[in-house]
């Protein structure tokens, strides 16, 4: 293989190289490859390995089981690429060159800049995270095991909240969020702090009955489906809607979704 190998696990697994994508075609060697890239560049022990392969049924003879794997992972990847060590074997890769890390990264710098309130570099840098984010639900080939099952979870969750970070950012920026606001709060209707956001949107753009006609909406589908009322916030936001509160404008946008 030439060049330097382009990992995306965020959708279904690829390798590039270069213009070359490598297709992997056994499920055990992604699922190898995907524990790999999970820490890129550091040693991941045999025995985490083999619980990510066989999560719930080990072969008789395991580490055997594994190297066969790593064996026919080397004839895709090269057999430089993957180090050995008695108890450890370590994917050779940046971890610039993950797309999930690369979000990671994108996140942090993110939140960095949200803390010291760069809000033009904070909207720029959380565009440019969820622009890695493209293709599907992250890490696919871990998604029986329970370490995996819960990395999945928490990408997912940053998700949601990197989404919900660039609605604030513009709304506090008054870059016209509103239609985009509405549409993250249908996707994720459970997810009170987009309602929140909608609300205040709305409640901004002068269009107060709009605003209390989506918490009337939320309030019965809480009811339904979960057998809860709105929390005191929301609660609290209609109220504050309908009184005409003029506070309403010194409500922080940032302040309902990061803290």
């Amino acid at each position: 293989m030439q060049g330097t190998p382009q990992y995306r696990v965020l959708g279904p697994l690829q390798v590039r190289f270069g213009s070359t994508n490598q297709v992997i075609a056994g499920r055990r060697e992604r699922t190898l490859l995907s524990a790999l890239l999970l820490t890129a560049g550091e040693p991941v022990e045999v025995d985490r390995l083999i619980g990510f392969l066989w999560p719930t049924k080990q072969p008789r003879d395991a580490v055997h089981a594994l190297r066969t794997h790593v064996m026919r992972l080397r004839r895709h990847l090269g057999r430089n690429l993957i180090g050995t060590s008695p108890a450890a074997y370590t994917l050779e890769a940046a971890r610039q060159t993950v797309d999930v890390h690369r979000f990671d990264a994108a996140v942090e710098v993110a939140t960095e800049q949200l803390v010291d309130r760069q809000l033009d570099s904070a909207e720029s840098t959380l565009s440019t995270a969820l622009g890695i984010w493209q293709h599907g639900a992250p890490w696919i080939d871990l998604a029986t095991s329970p370490a995996g099952g819960a990395e999945r979870a928490r990408l997912t969750e940053e998700r949601l909240e990197v989404e919900e970070r660039l609605a604030a950012v513009r709304l506090c920026l008054h870059r016209s969020p509103l239609d985009l606001i509405e549409k993250l709060a249908l996707e994720k209707p459970l997810r009170e702090s987009r309602w929140l956001l909608l609300m205040l949107a709305l409640a901004e753009a002068g269009q107060q009955a709009r605003a209390l006609r989506h918490y009337s909406t939320l309030r019965t589908l809480l009811r339904d489906e979960l057998g809860l009322a709105p929390d005191r916030r929301l609660q609290d936001m209609e109220h504050r809607i309908l009184t005409q509160d003029p506070t309403l404008c010194e409500i922080d946008p940032l302040s309902l979704v990061f803290s």
